[in-house]
């Protein structure tokens, strides 16, 4: 079980370095963020439709919980991409990961009755803690000023919530036992990405006759499709895995070793790949996080 957790951590973790080089090299326009969802949900239906074995199982509670799961990775793909441009990954990761824990801790607690112990109680403070150090240091430093714009606040609440919802969904429907296979239901999700994405699509054009359809052909290069392809096959295979985690371990443990590995992940990513700058608020956060694994059981 822990070692499906450390698996899950480092795609996940892979996935946002992948989605920081995508970043990168677009725009963060409505167009490109329609697209990228389109080409990322098509490459997705077939990776679980060739992992189910070509033949996939279907009812109705599997395609409430993909429809409602479509609509929460529609939104934060797209707010991923529009914080990345904002600030740096190291920030977004921490701040995002603030909902990801406190909300599923205590949805844990109330719907599955979890143990709330001492361990979980202080981990859970320190990974606030950490998700709250990079603003207050930075703005006292004013190291990254565009940090802290109302837009990039509010994205990152945004995430911080998708993140927190997206748990929830995944851990319910881990247990519900009226569902189908999870790669069914995964494959279920990106089509009704690919849904939703396309209709965005048809009213974006509708409205925006002056672009033109070789655009929509040639919306990305070579480079920026095989970056797609690698980046949903990580993601994908990391949402296999969640749901393996959180069928056998408390939504509330989850949260916090999760977003802590993922966190000290993404740090030493951002530094590394990205030469991002670590101020002191970033580093403390990271302290904070690194504890944080090693008090929970």
């Amino acid at each position: 079980m822990y070692l499906m957790l450390v698996l899950y951590c480092v795609l996940n973790v892979g996935g946002t370095v992948l989605m920081k080089v995508f970043q990168k090299s677009t725009s963060a326009g409505l167009f490109y963020l329609i697209m990228y969802n389109i080409i990322n949900g098509l490459f997705a239906c077939a990776f679980f439709f060739v992992s189910a074995g070509f033949k996939i199982s279907l009812n109705l509670p599997t395609v409430v919980y993909a429809v409602v799961y479509a609509l929460v990775i529609c939104i934060n793909l797209s707010a991923q991409i529009l914080a990345f441009s904002k600030v740096s990954v190291s920030v977004v990761t921490i701040v995002s990961m603030a909902g990801g824990i406190l909300f599923p801790s205590i949805f844990g607690i109330i719907w599955f009755s979890e143990a709330i112990t001492w361990r979980l109680v202080l981990s859970t403070v320190l990974i606030i803690a950490a998700s709250v150090l990079p603003f207050v240091s930075d703005k006292q430093e004013k190291a990254e000023k565009k940090s802290f714009s109302f837009a990039s606040v509010l994205i990152c609440l945004l995430m911080s919530v998708l993140a927190g919802v997206s748990t929830i969904l995944i851990k319910l429907y881990a247990v519900d036992k009226s569902v189908c296979d999870s790669t069914s239901m995964f494959f279920l999700t990106n089509v009704a990405i690919v849904a939703i994405c396309f209709v965005a699509l048809v009213i974006y054009m509708i409205k925006n006759r002056e672009q033109s359809v070789k655009s929509i052909v040639c919306a990305f290069s070579p480079l920026q499709l095989l970056t797609i392809v690698s980046k949903t096959a990580v993601v994908n295979l990391a949402s296999i895995a969640q749901v393996k985690v959180l069928a056998e371990m408390s939504a509330s443990t989850f949260s916090v070793l999760g977003s802590s590995i993922c966190l000290v992940g993404t740090g030493v990513a951002s530094w590394l790949i990205f030469r991002e700058k670590q101020t002191k608020g970033t580093v403390l956060a990271l302290l904070s996080a690194i504890a944080a694994i090693i008090v929970n059981p």
